[in-house]
């Protein structure tokens, strides 16, 4: 019998509400005494799985606690010191702080334990030995190397399959009891069967899990974005993906009907007026060359999605099979996933779908799941734009987050 869990659950309006935000809202838990959540994220980048999770906790009447993040992007870390003041971060990779031998892989992996097994920096040892300061869950947005040639006896040598399986290696060391991985769903085609070695060996440790592809815009959202998700607890069974996605599903069909779900003006529609330099620069749309302003307009003004093959630029003159490019976004549909390459025309559909640009970068982070409240500023500073877009393109949209956490059980007497 499952473990029983507290459900999360939030309307789209409400979500609408908080994109809309610019003010971070400190929303008092239910209750006199919230039970505090301690949540650590490594692969943290600038937070928008941590994002999505802490809104859940919220949700659910209780205090999160944000104690420890980690990425090897100094910048990426201070914007999200910004945003979760509360926590510690060190700017290391994973594999430096987390070393493990393992043997086999898919359901044949097992740790060496008699040649190492797993070694843990003592800076992590010291900050989350057990107890109190141990985290509730662990988050990891691991870099994706999905089609990397692997050595079928020991994965220990190979660095980029390492990445993944500090996650699980972390968690098993320190006793943490809950684990939530997110990727991209190309990792399922790693040759090393590196997310399926991750499942394995969490399994083999007595951890329940739940695993699958989530896709932002079955649970409402205005992005075709997918991710794969790896759920893990020793609390209970996770739900399933497919238990996740149904019960959404009741929630829009309570509150949409039949449709429509929330478009991408839905989104993007109604952003203020800027008020200071930060939400300026947000608000600038990229410069873009004479020719590709001209491109842009014609198309607007055609209210064609498909920019022309004589619009396009001479290499797509013979066509193309990359009719998205140059694309205008359909503004009565979800937006098509977004990439760090969204502030140009040429790299996918990201023209504004009633506006002769591209997005800004505060558009594109609305339909990334960040409020307006939720700074990009490296140390009060504007950061250069290929990083912004990298941080924004490559985000987890934080409703994915929110619904990752809620699959998790129950917190069971004893914890």
């Amino acid at each position: 019998m499952s473990n029983p869990r507290v459900s999360v659950s939030r309307t789209m309006g409400v979500w609408k509400k908080f994109l809309a935000s610019r003010e971070r809202i400190d929303r008092p838990p239910l209750g006199k005494r919230p039970r505090t959540v301690t949540v650590a994220d490594v692969f943290c980048s600038v937070g928008g799985l941590t994002l999505g999770v802490t809104e859940a906790i919220v949700s659910q009447g209780k205090r999160p606690k944000v104690a420890f993040a980690a990425d090897v992007d100094a910048a990426a870390l201070a914007v999200y010191r910004r945003n979760f003041p509360e926590a510690s971060v060190i700017n290391e990779s994973m594999d430096t702080l987390v070393q493990l031998q393992v043997q086999g892989a898919g359901e044949n992996a097992k740790i060496l334990y008699g040649s190492g097994g797993i070694k843990v920096d003592s800076s992590l040892m010291e900050r989350f030995g057990g107890g109190s300061d141990r985290p509730d869950v662990l988050l990891a947005g691991p870099p994706c190397q999905g089609h990397s040639m692997l050595n079928n006896h020991t994965r220990y040598d190979d660095p980029r399959n390492r990445l993944y399986l500090t996650v699980p290696a972390l968690a098993i060391k320190l006793g943490i009891p809950n684990i939530i991985i997110e990727n991209v769903p190309g990792v399922l085609r790693d040759k090393g069967s590196v997310a399926v070695t991750a499942e394995m060996l969490l399994r083999k440790h007595r951890y329940k899990t739940s695993s699958g592809v989530l896709a932002a815009h079955k649970l409402g959202w205005p992005q075709t974005r997918k991710r794969f998700f790896l759920i893990a607890s020793l609390w209970g069974q996770p739900l399933s993906i497919e238990e996740i996605l149904r019960r959404a599903s009741e929630d829009l069909e309570k509150e949409f009907g039949d449709g429509p779900f929330p478009s991408v003006m839905w989104a993007i529609d109604g952003l203020p007026k800027a008020r200071t330099k930060s939400e300026e620069w947000m608000q600038e749309a990229p410069n873009l060359s004479a020719e590709n302003v001209r491109r842009i307009r014609t198309l607007v003004r055609s209210g064609a999605l498909d920019m022309p093959l004589e619009e396009r630029p001479p290499s797509h003159s013979s066509g193309t099979t990359y009719m998205a490019n140059y694309g205008r976004m359909d503004p009565e549909k979800p937006a098509p996933t977004l990439t760090t390459g969204y502030a140009t025309p040429g790299r996918g559909r990201f023209i504004h779908p009633t506006e002769a640009r591209t997005l800004n970068p505060r558009e594109a982070a609305r339909i990334q799941g960040f409020p307006d409240w939720f700074s990009f500023e490296v140390d009060g500073q504007q950061p250069p734009r290929t990083a912004l877009n990298r941080w924004v393109g490559n985000a987890v949209p934080s409703i994915l987050g929110f619904h990752a956490y809620g699959a998790l059980p129950k917190r069971p007497k004893g914890w």
